[in-house]
C-alpha cells in the first residue's frame, strides 16, 4: 500500500514527464507574475516544513491517515475507485457515476477560500494569505477542467447537467453539511484547520489519480484532450500537500490550535473514506 504514496521519486518522475519547472533557486516566479510565498516550496523533494515548529505533529497527523488507509486497503473502494479505474474494471455508467461524484468534489470545498484569504490579509499573514490564494486559483480551474471531461466523454450538457450538480440545493444531506462546515471555517475557523482540511488532505490524491488517468486511456480508450483534470492531478497535489504541511508546521504551535487541528483533520479525512464506500455502493459494480 504503501507504493501508493506520493514519494521523492514519484514526484521526480511527474516533474521529468509533464516538464514541471521547479524553483532550484531564489523565489520562483509564477506565470501569473507572483512570488511563490515560499522560497523553495516547488522545489524537488522540498520538505523544510519538518524544520518548522510543528513539524513532528505534522508527521503525526501523515501517519495518522496512513495507517487509516492500510485499514481499509482491502476493500475494492480504496482510493475512491481509482484503482479499478486503473485496471478497467467499470462499465461506462459507473465510470459516468464516479466522474460526476469526482466533479461534485472539486466544488464543494474551494471556494470560500477567499473569505480566509481576506482575513490573513487584514492580519498580513502574508505567507498565509499567498498560499490560500494560490491554491484556490489553482483549484477552480480544475473543476473547470473535470467540467470537460463530462461533457466530451459523455456528451452531457454543460448547462442543464453539469453545472446543477454543484449547487448546494441538489447535495445529499451528508454533502451539504459537509459543504456549509466548510464555509464556517473559511469564514470563521484557524488557518491552521483550513490548512489541514483544505489543503492536506489532498495527500491521498497524486499516485492513484495517475493509475486511474491510464485506465481511462488504455481501457476506456479516452482522448488525452479529455484527460487534462487527471493529468494534472497526478502531480499538483504534491505541492497543494506542501502548503498545508507549511501552514500547519508552522503555525500550530499551541495545544488549543493542534487540537482543533487533529480533530478537524481526522473528521475529515474519515468522510473521505466513508464518501470512497458510498460512491463505490451508488455504482452497479458493487452488487456483482
Amino acid at each position: 500500500m504503501t507504493e501508493l504514496f506520493a514519494d521523492h521519486l514519484y514526484e521526480e518522475q511527474m516533474v521529468k514527464e509533464y516538464g514541471i519547472e521547479t524553483g532550484d533557486s531564489g523565489r520562483e516566479l509564477y506565470l501569473a507574475g507572483a512570488y511563490s510565498p515560499v522560497k523553495g516550496i516547488l522545489s524537488l523533494g522540498w520538505d523544510k516544513w519538518k524544520d518548522e515548529p510543528a513539524g513532528d505533529f505534522v508527521q503525526g497527523l501523515v501517519d495518522w491517515w496512513r495507517g487509516a488507509v492500510r485499514d481499509v486497503s482491502s476493500k475494492p473502494w480504496v482510493f475512491g475507485s481509482h484503482l479499478l479505474i486503473g485496471k478497467g474494471e467499470l462499465g461506462m455508467d459507473d465510470l459516468k457515476t464516479w466522474a460526476k461524484g469526482v466533479y461534485v468534489g472539486t466544488t464543494d470545498r474551494f471556494m470560500f477560500e477567499g473569505l480566509a484569504e481576506a482575513r490573513a490579509h487584514a492580519i498580513r499573514a502574508r505567507d498565509i494569505r499567498d498560499l490560500i490564494l494560490r491554491h484556490l486559483f489553482e483549484e477552480m480551474g480544475h473543476h473547470e477542467m473535470m467540467g470537460d471531461f463530462l461533457v466530451g466523454v459523455f456528451g452531457m450538457s454543460r448547462e442543464k447537467e453539469v453545472y446543477p450538480l454543484e449547487n448546494p440545493n441538489n447535495f445529499p444531506k451528508g454533502l451539504l453539511e459537509n459543504y456549509n462546515r466548510r464555509i464556517e471555517m473559511c469564514a470563521k475557523g484557524s488557518f491552521v484547520e483550513i490548512a489541514a482540511v483544505n489543503m492536506l488532505e489532498e495527500t491521498w490524491i497524486p499516485r492513484p489519480t495517475r493509475i486511474a488517468r491510464l485506465g481511462l486511456s488504455k481501457h476506456y480508450q479516452i482522448p488525452d484532450k479529455h484527460l487534462m483534470f487527471f493529468d494534472i492531478h497526478s502531480y499538483i497535489d504534491i505541492y497543494h500537500e506542501r502548503y498545508g504541511k507549511y501552514i500547519i508546521a508552522k503555525y500550530a504551535t499551541t495545544k488549543e490550535l493542534q487540537e482543533k487541528t487533529e480533530k478537524s483533520f481526522k473528521e475529515t479525512m474519515t468522510r473521505v473514506i466513508q464518501q470512497w464506500e458510498r460512491n463505490y455502493d451508488a455504482m452497479a459494480i458493487h452488487k456483482r
